[in-house]
């Protein structure tokens, strides 16, 4: 929701960090602490105040060492951070992208109807072509929550073979979680977990990756899929730490539609 962010400026500011908790842009006296760097020995501050129901960015910048950027060896623009949530702020960015850089605005948000509320978007005149998707969720856990589900000494049970199964049900039902998500008929479906241990914290990482053969894509199952796994886990394994922390859960990679290899255009 941050269309103008470039490369360039992400690694500007991954280059300020040095011993900084954070690395904040300060772009025309506006602080942007939603498109910021933050350094992972942040992360049990950030448990603490969520915690404690302390949601206030500001409040909880005030507890680490910020490195606020307002130098930068490029020209920002007052649009360059833009944070676009609803069908104005989109029309806005999309004049702004065509008045600055001469090309068409881009295209409406398809899951808005004329009058601006949310609709199912209509896909009957898509190409049915095998479609895939593959994302990653994460949870770290302690050694003694690692050392319990290796062993399987969790007494719900497998945590593995549950999460599984929790993620694999949970891509059937993305239609049923997600307002405007297609009901599909998936095709295939597999999750697959592997541990990385660094000194005392242990990550479960989970991949996801599901298959079908229609008109619309399957990203979202895919990151339905891995989300719920890492729910599940935390789940089964809270009894012991309610501090587990569920990692970022992002699409890997998306295949099908008109770049698919078996896509014939009339």
């Amino acid at each position: 929701d941050m269309p103008f962010v470039s490369k360039s400026l992400t690694e500007e500011l991954l280059q300020a960090v040095g011993d900084y908790d954070a690395v904040v842009p300060l772009i025309n006296e506006q602080h942007h602490p939603l498109f910021a760097i933050y350094h992972r020995r942040i992360l049990p501050i950030l448990t603490n105040e969520l915690l404690q129901n302390q949601r206030y960015l500001i409040r909880f910048l005030q507890k680490l060492n910020v490195n606020y950027r307002s130098q930068f060896n490029q020209d920002i623009s007052s649009m360059a951070l833009y944070n676009m949530n609803t069908q104005e702020e989109f029309e806005q960015a999309s004049n702004f992208y065509k008045k600055s850089l001469g090309s068409e605005p881009m295209s409406k948000l398809t899951h808005f109807n004329e009058s601006g509320r949310a609709k199912m978007v209509d896909v009957s005149d898509k190409p049915e072509t095998v479609r895939t998707a593959t994302a990653q969720s994460s949870i770290f856990v302690n050694n003694e929550i690692y050392t319990h589900i290796i062993n399987h000494q969790i007494k719900k049970g497998d945590v593995l073979a549950v999460a599984q199964i929790a993620g694999i049900m949970a891509a059937k039902k993305t239609s049923d979680i997600i307002p405007m998500c297609h009901p599909l008929g998936l095709q295939g479906i597999d999750i697959q977990f592997k541990w990385e241990t660094k000194q005392d914290q242990h990550q479960l990482v989970i991949i996801s990756f599901v298959k079908t053969k229609g008109t619309t894509g399957v990203e979202m199952e895919a990151l339905t899929a891995a989300s719920v796994a890492a729910l599940t886990v935390y789940d089964m394994c809270k009894a012991i730490d309610k501090g587990m922390i569920i990692g970022e859960t992002f699409l890997i990679e998306k295949h099908g539609g008109t770049s698919s290899p078996d896509y014939k255009k009339d």
